[in-house]
């Protein structure tokens, strides 16, 4: 069977997070130092979205095994949420130094330096992501944020396609191939992508993807913004003065 922090490393390392805080409690009954308890508490604490509980677990377990290295990565994530991105990368990039091989941290380091619009820094460690994981599906994920997030280009049907090769459930592989279809007018395809990616992970971002292809696929769809267009357009030209007078201009059209 092993002992509970061993159960505890095995659940995390399969993601088991239904069972993670459970083994977690089972491992700090046994030994209320253990590193990896204090560990795992914090990852659940992450997941909850508390991240100042998180970071304060992560500094706990580190207090008693400065060297592990998982605690490290996570307390460099809780500085990422934070927008510490540059205490963040010197600490994973610390990770990295000691365990080139940890795919975890080098998936990190990637997320990291595109989210920080480091363009070409993130480009060239997702290559070495690569050169570890030929088909890690996170460096597609990574390469296709930086195009539509970043670089603001629109060329990533190919990717999305190889993603969803990879990892047929993947929100992201989806909600990229809804943009190309409906960038084509195909709106029917794009709406059965939408709704996959939907089903796999609702978002307010894919709602309102999915709100603007009913509308361009139902013609009536049309009618409440062009009602809101032509009221816009009428008290602009009846009541201009009164409207610049009073400073209720709508905020877009300024």
């Amino acid at each position: 069977m092993g002992s509970p922090e061993e159960r505890l490393a095995e659940a995390l390392y399969a993601k088991l997070w239904n069972h993670t805080d459970a083994l977690a409690d089972r491992a700090l009954a046994e030994d209320p130092d253990s590193a990896m308890g204090i560990y795992a508490k914090g990852l659940m604490k992450l997941r909850e979205r508390e991240f100042h509980e998180g970071e304060r677990l992560f500094k706990k377990a580190l207090g008693i095994d400065p060297h592990h290295q998982s605690a490290r990565l996570a307390l460099a994530s809780c500085h990422h949420v934070e927008g510490r991105y540059e205490e963040a990368e010197e600490l994973a990039m610390g990770v990295l130094s000691e365990n080139p091989e940890f795919i975890d941290c080098h998936v990190f380091v990637s997320w990291l330096l595109a989210k920080s619009r480091q363009v070409e820094k993130a480009r060239a460690a997702v290559t070495e992501l690569r050169a570890l994981d030929p088909r890690s599906p996170h460096a597609i994920e990574i390469e296709i944020y930086l195009r539509r997030c970043v670089e603001k280009r629109k060329d990533h049907e190919r990717l999305c396609q190889e993603l969803l090769a990879l990892d047929p459930n993947n929100f992201l592989a989806h909600f990229g191939l809804a943009e190309v279809c409906f960038l084509r007018n195909d709106f029917q395809h794009a709406e059965e992508h939408i709704r996959t990616a939907l089903a796999i992970k609702p978002t307010p971002e894919a709602e309102r993807m999915l709100r603007i292809i009913e509308y361009r696929r139902n013609r009536w769809g049309y009618f409440p913004l062009l009602f809101l267009a032509i009221q816009l357009k009428l008290r602009r030209l009846f009541f201009a003065g009164e409207i610049r007078r009073r400073g209720r201009e709508p905020k877009f059209d300024r």
